[in-house]
């Protein structure tokens, strides 16, 4: 978030050969017999990515795809992560509460798609065994000195808690 003459705005960078997701890519995640593997393990590092930050809003409109001209899906971008890092977890919300609905409709959207039913490749488990809680508390510990005071004690925690079970779930 940036202010210029006095309003909040967003720096966004375009990304040159990409669509929104919804554009096209659903139905190449959807046919999941004809995905090869390292279009699973691209998939999979979006999703790796987005269940430790937690990010909220993950929507076909928030993320992008590169695809060949047979279809296939040669990259993925995420757009739009400023709901990750939630200070709470969504199931601690109130039945009631704002924040519950927008979740249950938005978090992990692409869980529904064909792809999700792959089990880690093990591209992807070795992404995860390389990651580390070192690394894990540099990042957090750049973000709090990038943005100071934006990370309470409680994303930390869920973050890394998040952290734990994804390693935990890959080994």
């Amino acid at each position: 978030v940036d202010r210029r003459d006095g309003r909040e705005g967003s720096l966004q960078v375009y990304v040159e050969g990409f669509e929104l997701a919804s554009k096209g890519a659903l139905s190449r995640l959807q046919k999941v017999e004809s995905l090869s593997e390292c279009e699973i393990t691209l998939f999979q590092r979006i999703a790796c990515l987005d269940f430790i930050l937690g990010n909220v809003d993950r929507h076909l409109d928030n993320w992008m795809v590169k695809q060949g001209p047979s279809g296939r899906i040669l990259d993925i971008c995420l757009i739009d992560n400023g709901s990750s890092f939630p200070k709470q977890h969504v199931l601690q919300a109130t039945d009631g509460d704002i924040v519950r609905s927008y979740v249950a409709r938005n978090q992990y959207n692409w869980a529904t798609f064909g792809v999700a039913e792959f089990g880690f490749t093990p591209a992807i488990k070795e992404f995860i065994a390389r990651l580390s809680e070192a690394k894990m508390e540099e990042v957090l510990h750049g973000l709090e000195e990038d943005f100071p005071g934006y990370l309470s004690q409680e994303m930390r925690d869920y973050t890394t808690q998040r952290f734990l079970l994804l390693k935990e779930a890959a080994a």
